[in-house]
């Protein structure tokens, strides 16, 4: 058990290092695709363009994305039916049905009958 438990530990923290390397190099991917960015539409503009170009695109792309993730929470777990009420003990029918219903599912365990 000791040994499953610690395959699983690693397996679980393996996977969290690799997500956080990656998260961090889409940061810094973003940063350098940035800074290119400002440099291109600096050179062909102005830096007050520039500026309010990837200002504009930044604020759009988190909205968007705050969009999307209030839209994720707002979603209500899907709610099972109500259980039918309880039928008393001393109702023939009912013990008479649950006599019947005990039966099939242990012939549905025993499997068919050679």
């Amino acid at each position: 058990m000791a040994g499953f438990l610690e395959r699983q530990m690693k397996r679980i923290v393996g996977a969290a290092m690799l997500g956080m390397i990656g998260g961090i190099s889409l940061i810094i991917g973003l940063a350098f695709l940035t800074a290119a960015a400002w440099i291109a539409l600096a050179d062909r503009y102005d830096t007050l363009v520039a500026a309010l170009v990837l200002g504009c695109v930044f604020v759009a792309l988190s909205s968007v994305l705050l969009a999307i993730l209030a839209m994720r929470g707002s979603r209500r777990p899907a709610s099972r039916p109500p259980a039918p009420p309880p039928r008393s003990a001393s109702d023939p029918l009912a013990l008479v049905e649950a006599f019947f219903s005990g039966f099939e599912a242990a012939r549905r365990k025993r499997g068919p009958r050679r």
